[in-house]
This record gives structure tokens, C-alpha cells and sequence, in this order.
């Protein structure tokens, strides 16, 4: 199985900062720990490694995880006695990673969509006052009073001028976070090759190791008995 390590980006300096929840160095060293793949055994229903359970132990002693060529790529790798058990195994091990990084992802994600929210209302609320504020400043025209209210005028006009910076900053910003928080720039840890699981044992069977043996045997026995021809010779 491919895993893809979450994603979380922020606006920053005018621009959008992406890192991950976790790097491919510190994630390859922390789940190929032995604690990490007792927690597995453990998800699996399966006993301890040294209990002589022959499917715990070789769960416990194939799962492997390293990294991808991509920077934010891992491999995820097991071996058992039935595919199912392969691909259960597998599962966990994602499961697992996945609740690690969640407890990291979840949190900067609730925050960006609230920062975005806010922000949003805030652009709101000045797109209003903008629209009050001109309204003023062409009522005050249409009346032909501007030479009586002049300072008031000046007024509402330098106020507008701050509002529509404001509304310009707050677009950005908007637009910024929005960009952000896609689920192109933002996500969690997730599978991006599902599990593959060969339909034929990658390890010979018991019968075939049997021939094997016996092969090797009869060949053992036939040099065996060709070196004391030549001796005898």
C-alpha cells in the first residue's frame, strides 16, 4: 500500500506556506518501531510475536514501512498466511498512522476554515458599510448641500477611501484562505494506491519445499557417491 502523509497550507507573507503533517523520515522511523507493530497485532485481535502464534509472528517481524521516491510517499508492506489477513494488516497499520497524524491535522484545519469564516464575515460587513457610506456621499450631492456640509463630506469620503482598502485587503485575504484550504493544498494522510495482495504465495508452499528437499538431497547423495568413485579411481 501507498500512503500519502497529510498536507496543511496557510496563508503567509502574501503567499501560501504548504508543510507536512509529518516528514517521510520521521514517519519510516517511527512506525517500523516494535511498539508501533504491537499496536497492530493488537488491532488484529493477534497475541504477542513470542507467543508462538505462527500468523503474529509474521506479521510482527514483515511489516515494513519506507519511503516512497516522492518526498511525501510511504510504502506500507506485510506479509501473512491469507490475503485477508495481509490486507486487514494493512489497513490497520493505515488506520494507525492516519489516527497519529488526525490528532495534528484536524485542529489546523478547524482553525484555517474559522480564520476563513471570520474573515469572510468581516468582508461582508465592510461591503455593507462601503454601500452605506457612498450612499451618503451621493445623497449629500444630489441635495446640493455640499458647499453647507463640506467638512462632513470630507469626512464621509476619506471614510469610504478606508473602507475600500479594508475591502481590498479582506478580499485577499479571503481569496488567499480559500486557496489554501482546497483540498488540493489541504489534506489528511490518505491511501493512494490501495492494497495489492497477489493472489499466488510469495513464499513457496510445504509440498513444494518437501521436492526442493528431496531434490537437493538426491543431488547431495549423487556427489557424494561421484567423490568416492573418483577416490576409489
Amino acid at each position: 500500500m501507498t500512503v500519502q502523509i497529510g498536507q496543511i497550507s496557510t496563508p503567509e507573507n502574501g503567499g501560501i506556506t504548504s508543510r507536512q503533517v509529518e516528514s517521510q523520515s520521521v514517519a519510516t522511523t517511527r512506525y517500523n518501531l516494535p511498539g508501533f507493530r504491537m499496536g497492530i497485532l493488537n488491532n488484529l485481535g493477534l497475541p504477542a510475536p513470542d507467543s508462538g502464534d505462527r500468523s503474529a509472528s509474521l506479521v510482527f517481524n514483515s511489516m515494513l514501512i519506507s519511503a516512497a521516491r516522492s518526498p511525501d510517499l510511504i510504502n506500507l508492506q506485510v506479509s501473512a498466511y491469507s490475503q485477508a489477513q495481509a490486507s486487514a494488516a494493512l489497513m490497520a497499520a493505515f488506520n494507525a498512522i492516519s489516527a497519529i497524524h488526525r490528532r495534528t491535522f484536524d485542529p489546523a484545519a478547524a482553525n484555517m476554515k474559522s480564520e476563513l469564516a471570520r474573515e469572510s464575515s468581516a468582508l461582508t460587513d465592510a461591503e455593507g458599510n462601503y454601500s452605506r457610506t457612498y450612499d451618503t456621499i451621493r445623497s449629500s450631492a444630489a441635495r446640493g448641500d455640499a458647499a453647507n456640509n463640506n467638512s462632513r463630506d470630507v469626512l464621509v469620503t476619506n471614510m469610504a477611501t478606508l473602507i475600500n482598502t479594508q475591502i481590498l485587503d479582506l478580499r485577499k485575504q479571503t481569496a488567499l484562505l480559500q486557496q489554501a484550504t482546497s483540498p488540493m493544498l489541504t489534506y489528511p494522510t490518505r491511501v493512494v494506491e490501495p492494497p495489492y495482495v497477489p493472489k499466488r504465495p510469495s513464499t513457496p508452499g510445504m509440498l513444494l519445499m518437501i521436492a526442493a528437499g528431496a531434490v537437493l538431497g538426491l543431488l547431495a547423495g549423487v556427489a557424494f557417491a561421484a567423490r568416492d568413485m573418483f577416490r576409489r579411481g
